[in-house]
């Protein structure tokens, strides 16, 4: 089998966002980061979805996941594939043609780490949420608290403030509130 036909089936196994990820690169989620080619400060290599791969902006520099390898080790495409064969634990028999089966399973394994990292995506944008609503609560439970002490009755018949009153019903329910938020943010226990 030839080399170009193992370059194909990983162009469609594998996407440049988990090659870049491989490579330590960290893109946004609009698929930019700094290219590794040359020094830059802000992000100008895109990734795009699917078999598309990769551009940067500032180098002119581009190609298939396995020019991006090739690029940033470089290597030479036989060793790039290999890397990307067993990195990926793509099972492809390189010296020999693979099978349906094979690549089938090859991509099977790339669309479950796909799954897989946009379920942590989809984690870390909930954890985010969640630590944005814990510290609103912080500062309404802050509020809460100094309302209680300020407008707090003098006297026994004197009549409550309903500041007094919102914050006498409502800051158990805000406590509540934020402990949920907290272990979603840091786990049980902080852990």
């Amino acid at each position: 089998m030839k080399l170009s036909d193992y370059a194909a089936v990983i162009r469609r196994s594998v996407t440049a966002r988990q090659v870049a990820e491989l490579l330590g690169l960290a893109p946004n989620r609009a698929g930019f980061c700094k290219c590794p080619m040359h020094g830059e400060k802000t992000g100008s290599l895109k990734l795009y979805p699917g078999d598309r791969g990769w551009y940067c902006f500032g180098c002119h520099q581009g190609g298939s996941v396995i020019d991006l390898v090739m690029q940033y080790y470089g290597m030479d495409l036989k060793n790039a594939i290999q890397l990307i064969n067993e990195e990926f634990g793509l099972g492809l028999p390189i010296g020999n043609r693979p099978t349906k089966e094979q690549e089938e399973a090859a991509k099977r394994l790339a669309a479950e780490r796909e799954a897989e990292r946009k379920r942590r995506e989809k984690k870390r944008k909930e954890q985010n949420k969640a630590f944005l609503r814990w510290c609103d609560l912080g500062k309404d439970i802050a509020e809460m608290e100094m309302d209680r002490k300020e407008f707090a009755p003098g006297e026994a018949d004197e009549e409550w403030d309903p500041r007094f009153i919102r914050a006498l019903r409502e800051a158990d329910e805000k406590r509540e509130e934020a402990e949920r938020m907290a272990v979603t943010c840091f786990g049980k226990d902080g852990e």
